[in-house]
C-alpha cells in the first residue's frame, strides 16, 4: 500500500472562496479546507459527535455572552456540525459543548501563495 502524502497542495489561496469549505480527498481522507482573510484552515469532514460530514456546517464567529450582552469574537472561526449542531474551533478542534470532542485538524501553511495542508507532524 502506498504511504500517504506528507502534504497535499491545494491550490492557490484565492482560489478558496471566503468562508466556502473545498473537500479534498486524499487516499480516502476527507479534509475541508477553508480561508478566512489570508488564513487556511482545514478539518477532518468527520463530526466526532455522531460520524456527520461536518465540512457541510455554518462557519461563523464565535458568540458569547458577556455581562448580559451578546457579543461576536472575530478571531475565533467555529464549524457548526450540519446534523446536530455542535460548534467546533477551526484553529484547535475542541467542541464548544463538549471537551471531551474535537474534530481533527491540520495545520496548513502558505508557500508561494499557495495552500499546502501539512498531514503529518513533523
Amino acid at each position: 500500500m502506498a504511504k500517504r502524502p506528507e502534504t497535499v497542495d491545494v491550490g492557490p489561496l484565492e482560489s478558496l472562496g471566503e468562508r466556502s469549505m473545498r473537500i479534498v480527498d486524499v487516499d480516502g481522507l476527507r479534509i475541508g479546507v477553508v480561508r478566512i482573510g489570508d488564513e487556511a484552515f482545514a478539518v477532518h469532514d468527520r463530526c466526532p459527535h455522531q460520524g456527520a460530514p461536518i465540512c457541510r456546517g455554518a462557519i461563523t464567529s464565535r458568540i458569547g455572552f458577556e455581562d448580559g450582552h451578546v457579543v461576536t469574537h472575530p478571531g475565533e472561526h467555529v464549524l457548526a456540525c450540519p446534523w446536530h449542531h455542535w460548534e467546533f474551533d477551526l484553529r484547535s478542534g475542541r467542541s464548544l459543548f463538549d471537551e471531551r470532542y474535537r474534530v481533527r485538524t491540520f495545520r496548513t501553511k502558505i508557500v508561494g501563495g499557495r495552500v499546502r495542508v501539512l498531514l503529518r507532524d513533523g
